[in-house]
């Protein structure tokens, strides 16, 4: 099918010979203006830039052939798809969507391709076609296809092809379009070649040539007409024109001179109130457009990216918008409900514009640095400083009541000029001399009062007296931005000033005050005031460098509310440029990057829909300029940007309530693509699943957002994000339903059917795994309680050990003792014998030993006995252990052992170890040191446990030999309990210090 047949069902007003003669001049502004184009090329995703064809198909998505395979865009980006063998050619003439939901490609090189189902079906000569150079296709009623090549006319009717022969003439195999249309009697084909028109009926051919009126014997382009004046009508684009067919009638269309030269394509689109628009695309001539008897050119001048359009097909969007191929510069979509734009290519004298207005039946513009532009009649004019403007920076517009007319003043960079005739009048005033930024009128009661904010202040101009404000008598700052006065509720007025350094200035009764960020405004840099009605109440809007400040005109004390981008996140910066509100109560805040759009709620709460407009919605840039918003008297949004002035008919916006087409185009199941999940049960290892959907839509796509939710994983649904794409991992074994529902620009809700599907519970999840589990955990039982009584049988033979070492000791030392006693016994007994005197030292001593053989008692007592296994108890011993030595020496102690500190229990071992090294330690120092203070330390931090007994004794020498018993016993039993002991000796003056961890 070409690109035309597309839309041969569709209606034009009154398709006759007198259509088209209809008026060709430019009468309104968007008529010279440049439309939005939104334009798709490689860099888009397309295969190719060289667009042959344009084609949509049952469910919305719109095709494209290319010189490098076709592609279909699904609102998001566009889906290649490639011929079978596309090494031969993947070179794409047409596409044809036929009844059986199959789509149809023919190629230049590589034959005729189905795709149905997923599954590819090739046709060339082996199949009855002559040449596998395919150039259009076309389905018949009764479900035919019809393929035109390069080398002749071929029917395909389900089982193989038929060569439709057109004669031998030259060019006539050569097929480039065809169309089918209906009347009473039958069916009629139409097919369009290099040799002339040739119509088929009936198994009769009719060729429409040169011979017999057509212009030229190629014929590009076909559209059906017949629906609209009740006779079977065609329009036919040749390479010498445009012409149309009745019969056997040829008319020579008349209008633009572009219909007298090449055409390469034919289509309508449906606009709004369902009104037709008619649309021929030229041979290097641009695209021409007929809508309401008026012809509209697009060209590169007004944005379209090549002057050569190869196909066109409607948008389906409402406004009459259409895509548009131009060859070798990719794809572009036309969207006539979307801003318009106005530059220097248009007759604009600068495209920076700080002002527009109406005046005389045409439009003024203020341009920074180039004068005013004036268009008016569809003609531009300039006024500049060399006729009569005192300087070229225009800042503000001004239409004013003068003598019961009006008056257009403007504000310059060097003073305020009237147009008079057609000359300009400066105003003398020198308070007037400088930036005036803008104008503010007030009629009462026949009385004008006029209000100008220049750079110096406040310039008030009433029954003949001029009264300046400044920062001198009332105003925070000289630079006055914006004017409004307001009415109180006791029919008052109020005047309120924007200044660009001070806030706001409010005069009431006659006197002045200031609101600042003191106040609540978000910042003293002011650029635009307007009142607007919230909520049923009067409400001052500041816009500020800030965001946006509320001020209630009806409750003074009310606090300040602030929209910007952290409350309100469809405002795209908090750099307010200007405030305009539309017709219908909407209001526009003009930023640095974009216009945000506020719309109230209809519940009466005050709070905003908020819809923003970039460049992707056709501005010319996202930075906005101060002071450049305007309604004209059609109630179109002019809006200067650094790139020009965009304008936006409010009155034809797109305000479609039909849902669109929602799809869920991909699923893909543990990385394998699946055609679908209905009712599908998984196995536990394919539980990570990604679902790719698309709203289709063709305009605004951007603004399209989506939520979803998977039931039996989610509670609820998702919030609303632009991600076309949702992906879960290691989901468990269950039953699931996933949804998705898609949001476009004006908030129609579509949805998608529901996916359910079921994920298999995991080998380890089934009731054998569960009785392999309590098994498992019989044996883990059986083998815990196995290392019960093996560590039971430890601590026994634990004990064991404990007593055994007990009965070393008692032997060891006690045996010692007590073999002593017997010696010293026996010594003293022979000395008795032989008569010598008795000496009393060994009986001493005998009693010595005694005593020491009683402390050893006492300590193994205490050693083994379980009440005493704390640490304070260990500490107390040894304090009186410390206490009994040094008092027999005259030695001072210092012991130090917070109790806070000395919680816990010890093993009988590590008790016993450490305080055996304590009692070598003071037994040391009392006996060798030669010292008189005996210090003791001793602290727990964590499982750190450390003792530093010192002395200010004699020491030891670094080099003497330490090495002895007590101090290797020392070092043994510090080291049985995972201890380091320190030994520092430190002369003169020595000081010894033992440290035991």
């Amino acid at each position: 099918m070409t690109s035309f047949e597309i839309v041969k069902t569709l209606r034009i007003t009154a398709l006759s010979l007198a259509m088209f003669c209809g008026q060709i001049a430019a009468n309104d502004i968007l008529d010279i203006a440049s439309p939005a184009f939104k334009i798709f090329t490689d860099e888009s995703g397309l295969p190719s830039n060289s667009v042959m064809t344009i084609d949509r198909d049952a469910v919305g998505r719109t095709w494209v052939g290319t010189q490098d395979g076709a592609a279909y865009f699904n609102g998001h980006h566009w889906i290649v798809v490639n011929m079978p063998d596309r090494n031969i050619s993947n070179y794409i003439y047409d596409i044809l969507h036929s009844s059986d939901e199959s789509t149809w490609f023919a190629t230049d090189g590589n034959g005729v391709h189905r795709l149905s189902n997923g599954v590819w079906t090739s046709f060339g000569p082996e199949n009855g076609l002559t040449g596998n150079f395919g150039r259009v296709l076309l389905e018949t009623s009764d479900g035919s296809i019809w393929a035109g090549t390069r080398d002749g006319l071929f029917r395909f009717d389900g089982v193989k092809w038929t060569r439709i022969e057109l004669g031998s003439e030259t060019g006539r195999s050569r097929i480039r379009s065809m169309i089918r249309t209906n009347d009473q009697n039958g069916e009629t084909v139409w097919a369009g070649t290099y040799g002339g028109l040739v119509r088929i009926k009936n198994g009769e051919t009719k060729v429409f040539d040169t011979s017999n009126g057509m212009p030229h014997n190629t014929v590009f382009a076909l559209f059906d007409a017949s629906e609209y004046d009740g006779t079977p009508r065609i329009l036919a684009g040749t390479d010498g024109g445009l012409v149309s067919i009745s019969g056997d009638t040829i008319e020579k269309a008349v209008g633009p001179e572009q219909l007298e030269k090449g055409i390469r394509s034919i289509a309508v689109s449906r606009g709004f109130n369902d009104e037709k628009i008619l649309w021929v695309g030229t041979d290097g001539n641009g695209l021409l457009a007929l809508e309401k008897g008026r012809w509209q050119t697009y060209d590169r001048k007004r944005g379209l990216p090549g002057d050569t359009v190869f196909a066109i097909a409607d948008a389906n969007v409402g406004d009459g918008s259409v895509w548009i191929s131009s060859l070798g510069h990719g794809i572009a979509r036309l969207e006539r409900g979307n801003w318009h734009t106005l530059s220097e290519s248009h007759g604009l004298a600068k495209r920076v514009v700080f002002s527009t207005t109406e005046f005389a039946d045409g439009y003024w513009f203020a341009t920074f640095g180039s004068g005013l532009s004036n268009l008016a009649n569809s003609k531009w004019t300039t006024a500049n400083d060399r006729n009569g403007l005192p300087s070229n920076f225009i800042y503000s517009l001004s239409r004013t009541s003068a003598d019961g007319g009006q008056k257009l003043i403007a504000g310059t960079e060097n003073g305020v000029v009237e147009l008079v005739g057609s000359g300009w009048k400066p105003y003398r005033w020198p308070e007037l001399r400088t930036e005036t930024w803008a104008f503010q009128e007030r009629n009462v009661n026949g009385r004008s009062i006029l209000r100008v904010g220049t750079s110096r202040g406040l310039v008030e101009f009433a029954d003949g007296a001029t009264a300046v404000f400044n920062s001198k008598n009332g105003l925070p700052d000289d630079r006055v931005r914006d004017i409004v006065e307001t009415i109180d509720a006791q029919g008052r007025a109020e005047l309120w000033v924007g200044t660009y350094g001070g806030g706001v200035a409010r005069r009431s009764e006659g006197n002045w005050s200031a609101i600042d960020v003191n106040s609540g405004l978000p910042s003293n840099r002011v650029l635009a005031l307007l009142e607007h009605t919230i909520a049923g109440r009067k409400k001052l809007l500041v816009g500020t460098s800030g965001g946006i400040a509320v001020m209630d005109l009806e409750d003074a004390a009310s606090p300040i509310a602030v929209i910007d981008t952290e409350n309100t996140p469809g405002l795209l910066n908090n750099y307010i440029l200007d405030l305009v509100e539309d017709k219908k109560g909407r209001l526009y805040a003009l930023t640095n990057r974009g216009v945000a759009r506020f719309t109230q709620a209809d519940d009466g709460s005050g709070k905003f829909d908020v819809l923003t407009f970039t460049t992707e919605d056709g501005l010319p840039s996202n930075e906005c300029v101060s002071g450049s918003a305007f309604i004209d008297s059609k109630g179109r949004l002019f809006v200067g940007t650094v790139e020009g002035v965009a304008i936006l008919d409010l009155e034809k916006e797109i305000n479609e309530s039909e849902p669109r087409t929602l799809l869920i185009e991909s699923i893909s199941v543990a990385g394998q693509e699946r055609s679908d999940l209905a009712g599908t049960e998984l196995n536990y290892s394919d539980n990570n699943i990604r679902f790719g959907y698309a709203l289709l839509s063709d305009f605004r796509e951007h603004a399209t957002r989506y939520k979803t939710q998977l039931t039996g994983f989610e509670d609820k649904p998702s919030e609303w994000t632009s991600e076309p794409m949702r992906e879960f991992s290691y989901l468990p074994a269950g039953t699931y339903e996933f949804r998705v529902w898609a949001k476009d620009h004006l908030g129609n809700i579509s949805t998608a059917p529901a996916v359910l599907f079921s994920v298999r519970p995991a080998w380890w999840q089934t009731w054998w795994a569960m009785l392999l589990y309590l098994l498992a955990v019989a044996a883990i039982v059986s083998f815990i309680a196995y290392l019960i009584y093996r560590n039971r049988l430890n601590r026994v033979m634990e004990i064991e050990r404990v007593r055994a070492r007990i009965a070393t000791d008692l032997h060891d030392d006690i045996g010692a003792s007590l073999s002593q006693i017997a010696i010293l016994s026996e010594v003293t007994a022979q000395k008795l014998r032989t008569g010598k005197q008795v000496e009393t030292k060994p009986l001493a001593d005998i009693a010595e030993t005694s005593r020491d053989l009683m402390n050893s008692m006492s300590d193994i007592v205490w050693a083994i006995n379980p009440q005493r296994d704390h640490l304070i108890d260990l500490v107390q011993r040894m304090r009186r252990f410390a206490i009994e030595v040094v008092s027999a020496k005259d030695i001072r102690l210092e012991f130090n052992a917070p109790e806070a500190n000395l919680g816990g229990r010890l093993d009988l071992d590590t008790r016993r170890q450490i305080y055996l090294i304590f009692k070598e330690a003071v037994n040391n120092c009392s006996k060798h040191a030669n010292c008189d203070k005996l210090k003791v330390n001793i602290s727990r931090k964590g499982n750190v446990f450390e003792m530093t007994i010192s002395d200010n004794g004699t020491g030891f020498a670094a080099d003497t030999n330490c090495s002895g018993n007590g101090l290797a016993s020392m070092r043994q039993r510090a080291e049985s309990v995972g201890g380091d002991l320190v030994l520092v000796s430190r002369c003169p003056s020595c000081l010894s210090e033992l440290t035991q961890r």
